[in-house]
C-alpha cells in the first residue's frame, strides 16, 4: 500500500472512532482494529494534521459603542463622558436641582 493510501485510510480510520464517542479500547474491539496502531495514528494526526481543526474566520472590527452617560434632571439633559470631573458634575447637579 503506498504511503498515501495508508494516511487516508487511517485519517479514516480515526474520523470513525472519534465519531463514535467510544474510548479506544471499545472502539478497537468493536471495529477489529489494533489498539497501538490506532492511538499511534491518532496521535500522529492530532500533532500534524492541520486539516481536521475547524478554524472560523473571525473579523475584529473595532468598539463602536458610545461610552457617554445622559442624566435628565426635570427639563436638563447632562451629558457625561469616560473620564469626567465628578467634582463638576456634583456641583452642575446641584445647582440643577435647585433651579428645576
Amino acid at each position: 500500500m503506498s504511503e498515501e493510501k495508508n494516511l487516508k485510510m487511517w485519517r479514516d480510520i480515526v474520523e470513525q472512532f472519534k465519531k463514535s464517542g467510544q474510548n479506544q479500547t471499545q472502539w478497537c474491539k468493536n471495529n477489529n482494529v489494533n489498539l497501538r496502531s490506532l492511538n499511534k495514528w491518532y496521535n500522529y494526526f492530532k500533532k500534524n494534521n492541520k486539516e481536521t481543526q475547524d478554524w472560523v474566520p473571525l473579523k475584529v472590527v473595532e468598539d463602536q459603542s458610545n461610552t457617554t452617560l445622559n442624566i435628565k434632571i426635570g427639563n436638563a439633559i447632562i451629558e457625561v463622558s469616560e473620564g469626567f470631573n465628578s467634582k463638576l458634575l456634583a456641583e452642575v447637579v446641584k445647582v440643577i436641582g435647585l433651579t428645576c
